[in-house]
């Protein structure tokens, strides 16, 4: 998750971990107006949700660099291995259209990039699975030519599709993720807003300024230095002279 997302989160957090202190809490909670209770409720339940959805967000993208070289590897070996086997059949049966398909030295399979090896795996188990499947099976057993062969081959086929597309699924479902979180922090400000608004509405006592200072404080996104108020601080001033508090820098 970007740095933009988490500063924002932990803003939200502890904006609310300063209205819900055991030492301020009574000066809202349950109090007039009302409506201020059930506000922070929502916004508490609002933060536990997108919490949630940002441990999905940030899901390990699978497939390393070093899976992928391992499993071409392994398929490389295990295609070249039932390649020679068949180009030994095809030999022996003198037919050299299929023996030129297979008969390749293996810095031949070591040079094919990734697609070009699992299409050429591909192409050496359909033809051993054409022979097995033909009345010729039992002649080219010997061969190494066998279901458990094609088997084996085809596993390492799947393994090797699967640390190549199994990063591009996760980076497309990140990718949506992503595009939907912006939405989601955007849905949680609009809930603090409205208690950014309301909370001057506790300005009357000195435990109710201490507390929008100290919340309108923690609305500040670290790192980006963002004020999320559209509203100056609460007066305590008196038309006889008495202390104002002066509003928060921007």
């Amino acid at each position: 998750m970007k740095n933009e997302f988490c500063n924002r989160l932990n803003m939200f957090q502890s904006s609310l971990g300063i209205l819900n202190d055991s030492t301020r809490k009574s000066v809202w909670f349950q109090q007039d107006p009302q409506i201020f209770t059930t506000k922070v409720a929502d916004a508490g339940q609002a933060v536990g949700n997108l919490q949630k959805f940002c441990q999905q967000q940030g899901m390990r993208i699978i497939g390393s660099a070093g899976d992928k070289l391992q499993e071409r590897g392994t398929l490389t070996t295990t295609a070249h291995a039932l390649a020679g086997a068949l180009a030994t059949w095809y030999e022996d049966q003198k037919d050299m259209t299929d023996l030129a398909k297979v008969n390749f030295p293996l810095s031949h399979w070591q040079h094919l990039s990734g697609e070009e090896i699992e299409e050429a795996a591909q192409e050496v188990s359909d033809l051993a699975s054409a022979i097995i499947a033909g009345p010729q099976a039992a002649a080219a057993a010997p061969y190494d030519i066998t279901p458990d062969s094609v088997k084996e081959l085809d596993g390492e086929i799947e393994s090797f599709d699967g640390v190549v597309s199994a990063p591009q699924q996760a980076i497309s479902k990140r990718k949506s993720l992503t595009e939907n979180l912006r939405d989601q922090f955007n849905a949680v400000e609009a809930k603090f807003v409205q208690i950014d608004r309301m909370i001057l509405r506790f300005n009357g006592t000195a435990a109710g300024v201490a507390l929008i200072a100290a919340y309108q404080a923690a609305r500040t996104v670290r790192g980006y230095g963002i004020r999320h108020e559209t509203d100056p601080a609460p007066s305590t001033g008196t038309a006889n002279g008495g202390a104002t508090q002066q509003p928060a820098k921007k």
